[in-house]
């Protein structure tokens, strides 16, 4: 009989909790629909300069800096504002707080002239412009390198073709071995999609497509979203996080057809990058020519970028000093989430001082 009246007191506790939690619930979800998100992106920064579609960003420290400089290269579908979502939940205002320059590549809308861009503009061209331009902001001639998914792929492309400029090499659930179980890798492998058609026909990958597409990858995503929103209505902090999300969702970028299609047939389909046929300009891309400190990022419940997608980078290159750092959360909680974003910022922050006096001594064969 206690028993029975201890599950009666408590499903009555909890639904007196669940009715005072409605008014909260109404009244944030009314909030939600009507928020104007003005605060995004907003740790200061200025322009470095700009070329093609890329521009290079320079935020600075707090305080005097004795930190190599660090260049974030976001992903090239979305927005780079993830890293840098509102003040609490970013990883650069993090970074600054802990003393370090932060130089930032912003890919932007693609012009009409760059339905011709290929990855060899995107990597040899602007990648390069700004590690260049980040350079002369470097005491010893060498950068920290930080690429977020697409762009920690093209960093660590970067890396093996120039690996006298780089420092340390950090990646953020960036794929490298494409043959894996991931929902983007079983699209690509299965999908009867003529890429070399829709370059012919488009010039441009519309960013509609691309986003259409990932809803297609989770056609049960956009339900569990709403609902999950309506479940944690009455929360505060997940009701504002959820329209900062939204706004970066739904802001997507073009991609050019040339460097889109490539990157899907050679890479996604035949795997080049990691069983090393993979060329640029007809230069070979070895991975084994990276030597510099490695710090690869995964996410534990990422099914964009398995894991063993990305981890398999620490197996491929030449580096003394490797650490692989498995974060909670998915593809992007791994990144916004309160509890797996204060381990990224920590372990990153911990490795940049690590490697603050590391030089790395690279003998280049032209």
């Amino acid at each position: 009989m206690d028993s029975l009246y201890s599950v009666g007191k408590s499903i009555l506790s909890r639904t007196r909790e669940n009715v005072s939690r409605y008014p909260r619930g109404i009244k944030n979800l009314f909030s939600a629909a009507t928020k104007e998100v003005n605060d995004i992106a907003s740790t200061p920064r200025v322009l470095v300069g700009k070329s093609g579609r890329a521009s290079l960003y320079k935020y600075n420290s707090i305080g005097e800096s004795s930190h190599e400089p660090i260049l974030l290269v976001p992903s090239l579908i979305n927005r780079y504002y993830i890293l840098d979502l509102y003040p609490g939940c970013s990883l650069i205002e993090s970074l600054v707080d802990n003393g370090h320059d932060v130089f930032l590549l912003e890919w932007l809308d693609p012009r009409p002239q760059d339905i011709y861009a290929t990855m060899e503009d995107h990597i040899l061209s602007w990648m390069n412009w700004a590690v260049d331009e980040t350079l002369k902001h470097a005491t010893n001639r060498q950068v920290h390198l930080f690429g977020q998914c697409m762009g920690g792929t093209f960093s660590t492309i970067y890396t093996a073709i120039n690996p006298e400029k780089i420092k340390s090499l950090v990646t953020l659930t960036a794929p490298v071995d494409f043959c894996d179980d991931g929902l983007l890798s079983t699209w690509a492998r299965e999908s009867s999609v003529n890429m070399n058609l829709m370059e012919q026909q488009w010039g441009m990958i519309h960013h509609e497509f691309l986003q259409q597409s990932f809803k297609v990858l989770k056609p049960t995503g956009v339900i569990r979203k709403w609902d999950t929103l309506l479940s944690n209505s009455w929360k505060d902090e997940f009701v504002h996080k959820f329209c900062y999300m939204e706004r970066w969702i739904n802001d997507n970028v073009s991609f050019p057809a040339k460097t889109y299609t490539k990157y899907i047939n050679e890479l996604y389909r035949e795997n080049r990058l990691a069983n090393g046929t993979f060329t640029l300009n007809e230069q070979l891309i070895d991975l084994s020519a990276i030597t510099c400190p490695v710090l690869c990022f995964t996410a534990k419940g990422d099914d964009i970028v398995p894991p063993p997608s990305a981890e398999l980078l620490i197996d491929l290159v030449s580096s003394k000093k490797t650490r692989h750092v498995e974060l909670g959360g998915g593809h992007i909680g791994c990144v916004v989430s309160n509890r797996h974003q204060k381990v990224l910022w920590s372990e990153l922050d911990e490795w940049l001082l690590e490697n603050k006096n590391e030089v790395q001594n690279v003998h280049v064969t032209q």
